[in-house]
């Protein structure tokens, strides 16, 4: 991470992408992202989240602000704050990877949740720096089930758990839609994912277009559009099955994620190993490119 971020700030800050972040990785369950994962992060992020700032970059993180997994805390301890079913056991909705850590979701309107997420999100970006957040999984957290306010729909329950985070967080701190029905968390973020994850393949991009196509009218008028973070190296990631990268992308299909990326008009992120886009000169140009950052600070879907 922190070799990235150097690289970043050195190279690219000046360019306009000020951001660094984090996905999924950093914390030790879902459900419960203030306490850090002490195998790839010992020192904690506090201290990770000084040093970026430090650097002169935004730091940014993943989560899934209603999953909990049987791993966090909650599940542990206080599992009448998660949504359950007629018989008052926890609804599970599946598993983190594969079959391994079931997933269950947080009772927004029970008091003692609430509470859990004013705390979870004041450390994220008092103690922690964070001025970006990710929220994902939304859409499959957002169940029917008995809530502790009673005939709350699923909508309407995700709506609270929005508003209690925004105002956790306060307006100064970048919220982004991630995976979520489109239209009930306008107002109270910031950006909105518009397509599926990309990847390291041009299957994904392929996938991504339509997406950005037919939603290029919800930029700036619902969020600012997120298309997902492009990506022009020869990395590929074979450990991740579902991005279907069996070859590097090809310069040309490099051209297409960034090209979609920057008519798109919202978000412009990089998901590339930076030191690695470095050691080639035709790729690290294209993120470099004046007439796509010019594109890009139009503000404009194309």
């Amino acid at each position: 991470v922190l070799t990235n971020a150097r690289w970043l700030a050195k190279h690219l800050k000046k360019l306009g992408f000020n951001f660094c972040h984090l996905d999924e990785g950093y914390d030790y369950a879902r459900g419960e992202y203030m306490t850090a994962n002490a195998t790839q992060f010992p020192g904690g992020m506090r201290n990770i989240g000084y040093k970026i700032t430090n650097m002169g970059l935004h730091l940014a993180v993943w989560n899934a602000p209603f999953e909990v997994s049987n791993r966090a805390r909650v599940y542990q301890h206080h599992k009448d704050w998660l949504v359950h079913d007629a018989k008052v056991h926890p609804i599970r909705i599946g598993y983190v990877h594969g079959r391994v850590d079931p997933l269950y979701v947080l009772d927004t309107t029970n008091p003692g949740s609430q509470a859990y997420l004013r705390k979870t999100y004041r450390t994220l970006t008092r103690e922690w720096g964070v001025r970006y957040i990710k929220l994902d999984f939304m859409d499959s957290s957002a169940i029917e089930g008995y809530y502790h306010r009673p005939h709350t729909t699923a909508l309407e329950a995700q709506r609270l758990g929005l508003e209690i985070i925004r105002q956790a967080v306060g307006d100064k701190v970048l919220l982004d839609k991630d995976g979520s029905p489109m239209l009930n968390p306008v107002g109270l973020v910031d950006e909105g994912r518009i397509s599926v994850d990309t990847s390291h393949s041009f299957k994904a991009s392929e996938d991504a277009a339509t997406n950005i196509a037919v939603r290029y009218y919800m930029n700036r008028n619902f969020y600012i559009n997120d298309p997902d973070a492009f990506t022009v190296s020869t990395q590929v990631l074979p450990e991740q099955s579902w991005t279907n990268a069996e070859a590097p992308l090809t310069l040309d299909e490099a051209r297409v994620q960034i090209v979609l990326a920057a008519v798109a008009g919202g978000m412009y992120e990089i998901g590339d190993d930076l030191p690695t886009l470095a050691a080639d000169p035709a790729r690290l140009a294209l993120v470099q490119n004046r007439d796509l950052l010019r594109m890009v600070e139009l503000r404009r879907a194309a």
